[in-house]
């Protein structure tokens, strides 16, 4: 097993860093002889340099946006075309030290969120520098690497927008034409203990923030969450939430939730999408990788280890207040949306399942890009296929991911009519009812969250 070799952090490319630490790199590279004219044409060639630039990932057009104007309009104009979101898989072999990344598109737009989910296996894994693919170094070094730091240096880096989610049982239905379709996860696979690592890469969309605040202890709340939820809320609007509460701060009752309840204090007014379950673990830190590979070198592997600390992590999205974005003379519109739909129970019919989709895509707006979040319990695993190909039919362009978990959070955005209770229904039923006219807290449920952007190819009924 790699994890029994030395573990090396994956080395920042040396332009990179350069450029991060503002100082000059200098190389020792035997120039190529070419007629100087020749590269002057090129590299003022409006049309060639935005070719040439558009093959590059999104950290050197970073670096080229600085080399004149011109460049950095064609870097500019390529940020504009590039979209759409990209659904990546890494395929990890359980015996042997290798990976390889496939994904359903390029990386070549600087992120606005990078959302990767991974069972223990994955969450584990290492591979051999020389034999994973794109290698994290050049050239290739002779020392492992963890297969999570080479994804987020490969993606990220230098920005923190990836959040990693580990939970035992994970969604993954790419569109059928991504090469990383061959990976989708249906319900025979739900009981592997292969490692598995997917995610889904969200580009930079104008005018949309995404912020994430993990949350050590209760006592770390106020600052950690209310206070930043208050200081967001001054300037923006919460369009969706994700939240993902590890197993060491169970939701019991009611008290343990409550402190959702602050966004909707604080946009009383405007709708929200919402959406979250029990997992494992989270990591968004970069300080939770370098103490992941720290360790492995010394402790031994197991499930309880290297874990992040963090008991609640919330993912938000927001735009601009409509006042705000007007006095900067941009707008309101900024065409982003969340929208999310929880199937409440594990006893609801298949066609009751079928009919709640079907209203729920009849009633929001589809965009030209968009992705879904799946969050589910894993007491509904005879239901995976069908929820999953339901939604797909309503959805067809809409790649899905996400994870099982313990316990659901959600709200129903657009609104949904509430269930009138049984007449015969106990105490317990009653108690799980109460909770569950709070829009928030579920069980045996699962939550769709729609993020859409760009054009709307096809408006609400409604």
């Amino acid at each position: 097993m790699a994890a029994e070799n030395q573990c090396c952090k994956v080395e920042t490319q040396e332009h990179i860093a350069a450029y991060l630490e503002n100082r000059e790199l200098v190389r020792e590279l035997q120039p190529l002889t070419c007629d100087a004219r020749l590269v002057e044409q090129v590299a003022s060639n409006y049309i060639i340099v935005k070719r040439m630039l558009g093959h590059l990932p999104w950290q050197d057009q970073m670096i080229c946006k600085s080399v004149c104007k011109m460049w950095c309009d064609a870097v500019q104009a390529l940020q504009r075309e590039l979209q759409g979101p990209v659904d990546f898989v890494y395929e990890v072999v359980e015996d042997v030290d290798s990976g390889m990344l496939k994904s359903s598109g390029s990386f070549s737009k600087e992120p606005m969120a990078v959302i990767v989910f991974t069972n223990f296996g994955g969450f584990c894994k290492m591979g051999n520098c020389t034999l994973m693919s794109p290698r994290p170094c050049t050239p290739a070094c002779s020392e492992v690497h963890w297969m999570l730091d080479f994804l987020d240096q490969e993606l990220c880096f230098p920005k923190d927008c990836d959040l990693i989610v580990r939970a035992s049982y994970l969604c993954y239905m790419p569109l059928a034409s991504s090469p990383s379709s061959a990976y989708t996860i249906n319900r025979d696979m739900m009981t592997t203990t292969l490692p598995f690592i997917c995610g889904i890469y969200i580009p930079k969309i104008p005018n949309v923030q995404y912020e994430v605040v993990n949350i050590k202890t209760n006592s770390d709340m106020k600052m950690d969450f209310f206070d930043v939820v208050d200081r967001i809320s001054s300037t923006r609007t919460f369009k969706g939430i994700l939240v993902f509460v590890t197993d060491k701060y169970m939701l019991n009752s009611i008290d343990d939730i409550t402190f959702l309840n602050h966004f909707k204090k604080v946009q009383p007014e405007t709708p929200y999408a919402l959406g979250g379950c029990i997992i494992e673990d989270t990591m968004f830190d970069r300080r939770d990788l370098s103490f992941f590979i720290n360790n492995v070198n010394t402790d031994v592997l197991h499930r309880d280890a290297f874990i992040s600390e963090n008991v609640v992590s919330v993912c938000m999205f927001t735009v601009p207040k409509a006042q705000e974005a007007q006095d900067s003379g941009s707008g309101c519109n900024c065409n982003f949306e969340m929208f999310s739909l929880i199937i409440e129970s594990s006893d609801w019919p298949k066609p009751k399942i079928l009919s709640a989709i079907k209203e729920f895509a009849e009633n929001i707006d589809h965009f030209e890009h968009s992705v879904v979040f799946k969050l589910s319990c894993i007491g509904r695993d005879e239901r995976h296929d069908f929820e999953q190909k339901s939604f797909r039919t309503h959805f067809p362009s809409t790649p899905l991911i996400g994870c099982y978990g313990n316990g659901e959070l959600g709200v129903n955005h657009p609104p949904r009519p509430e269930p009138k209770p049984k007449p015969s229904a106990n105490t317990v039923k009653r108690q799980k009812r109460l909770i569950a006219e709070l829009g928030l807290m579920y069980s045996y449920s699962t939550v769709f969250v729609y993020m859409g952007w760009g054009k709307i190819v096809k408006p609400a009924k409604t």
